[in-house]
């Protein structure tokens, strides 16, 4: 970690990261809090974060972008283009203007698959690969943090001041990302020389996944363990409503919770494969998933604590393992694309999850689903400890580690 701390281009590129990240946080809840209030509609707030995941599918454009460009030109622009975007919800004045604060959800939610693809293969490159995870695992920690205090802030904003305010604070945020990012001066990849974006181009990601042995061979257990994280969405709800007999407000409670686990699994994760490689970090982040949604069926007021914690290290643990799995397994001009793959497959069953989830909590027992879930989360385990191309991959990286 002192390692880490002591290198100039990722402490810029982490101050500017989490400078926007902020704005983007405190900015999501906004949008559909302020859609709500101009409609009437709690439809319309639902409308206006469905844009921002409806453009998960454009995440292949994200990747080529990322990989035609130098990634932090691309970072950059990125971040100033979304300012610009973000400033048209001045324009907001009633219920007649709600389509632009689904235009610039929509932006957004493009905006952040760049973000993501380039800032993946800008680490990727700046740090030695011995420090990636740790990376890796700082950069996820502070999200889970910012996810707890941001939207309080955002809300807080928007009540005192309204929307306008907290889209010109979310603007300035991007303007001092780029700030920081102008001083970065790690390795960087040339410009590409290419024409016209062809197909081939647009599914390289995925066909790595599907060409790459250790990739391909951890693929069910993202499947399962992202159709667990789907579910557990959804179960919350149903746990403090019917198991609990609690207000909604104590999803809260909850929720800050499963903050404090994913800070906690972030930076744990990034020692921990450091010393056991990707696939049994993953391996353990997935057996906490399974613990956590088991101690949700118990529904009391400790178990759902504990449930919320252990899923929030897992959450965090998986995401770690991933990024820095797949950064370490494909080549450097392809690794925008490869991480805007890996975040398209795992947002496939991610919403599946969630719609199923939504449906069946309502004619379903909720101790069932939290069972299935956590069977889906303890099989994942097993085959990533058991899969021969997985036992392969633990073993390589042990003998690595090993001291001489």
């Amino acid at each position: 970690m002192k390692q880490l701390a002591r290198h100039r281009d990722f402490r810029l590129l982490f101050a500017g990261h989490v400078t926007s990240l902020f704005g983007d946080r405190a900015l999501f809840v906004v949008l559909g809090i302020w859609a709500l209030e101009l409609t009437g509609s709690t439809g319309a707030g639902g409308i206006a974060f469905g844009c921002l995941a409806v453009a998960g599918f454009l995440a292949p454009v994200a990747g080529v972008i990322a990989d035609r460009f130098p990634r932090r030109h691309v970072l950059i622009g990125n971040d100033l283009a979304t300012g610009v975007v973000v400033l048209a919800l001045l324009f907001v004045n009633d219920s007649g203007d709600v389509w632009i604060i689904y235009a610039v959800a929509l932006i957004y939610g493009f905006s952040q698959q760049v973000g993501a693809a380039a800032r993946s293969g800008l680490v990727a490159g700046m740090l030695p690969d011995e420090l990636l995870a740790q990376a890796n695992g700082v950069l996820e920690s502070a999200r889970s943090g910012i996810r707890i205090a941001a939207p309080v802030a955002g809300a807080g904003l928007y009540v005192l001041s309204g929307g306008g305010l907290v889209a010109i604070v979310d603007a300035v945020t991007f303007v001092l990302s780029a700030v920081a990012l102008s001083f970065v001066r790690a390795p960087d990849i040339a410009r590409a020389k290419r024409g016209r974006v062809r197909t081939s181009e647009l599914i390289a990601g995925f066909r790595h996944f599907f060409t790459t042995p250790v990739l391909r061979a951890i693929l069910p257990a993202v499947v399962f363990g992202a159709g667990g994280v789907g579910l557990a969405e959804v179960i919350p709800f149903a746990v403090v409503h019917d198991g609990l007999h609690r207000r909604g407000a104590f999803l809260g409670v909850l929720g800050a919770f499963h903050g404090a686990g994913a800070i906690a699994g972030g930076l744990g994760a990034g020692k921990f494969i450091g010393r056991v490689g990707e696939v049994r970090s993953l391996a353990l982040a997935l057996a906490l998933g399974a613990g956590g949604m088991a101690s949700y069926a118990f529904a009391t007021v400790p178990s759902a604590l504990l449930a919320s914690l252990l899923f929030g290290c897992c959450l965090a643990g998986v995401i770690v393992s991933w990024t820095t799995l797949i950064q370490r397994s494909t080549p450097a001009d392809m690794l925008g694309r490869a991480a805007a793959a890996g975040e398209a497959l795992a947002s496939m069953p991610y919403v599946a999850a969630i719609g199923v989830g939504s449906a069946l909590v309502t004619i379903v027992d909720f101790r069932a689903l939290t069972i299935i879930a956590a069977a889906g989360f303890a099989l994942a385990s097993i085959y990533l400890v058991r899969a021969p191309v997985l036992r392969a991959s633990a073993r390589a990286h042990a003998e690595a580690v090993a001291p001489p």
